[in-house]
């Protein structure tokens, strides 16, 4: 997770907003999925996430990246 303290929300927000405008929407590091999920439940709280998944080799999925999408 990006270096953010826990109970300042707007240090939540100007850090997920940055992750955002550095990769889009789609295919963001499932390491910031904690960072976007804390964003999503205080702010954009009709936003979705998706988990983008990857098959190793013995064939167990394991998260790769995620997408954060506006529902329709």
């Amino acid at each position: 997770m990006a270096q953010v303290q826990k109970n300042s929300n707007t240090d939540i927000e100007k850090v997920s907003l940055h992750l955002i405008s550095i990769y889009g929407n789609f295919k963001i590091p499932i390491q910031y999925f904690d960072t976007i999920m804390l964003y999503r439940n205080n702010y954009r709280k009709h936003w979705k996430l998706r988990v983008n998944f990857k098959k190793d080799v013995k064939g167990k999925k394991w998260p790769k990246s995620f997408d954060f999408y506006q529902r329709r």
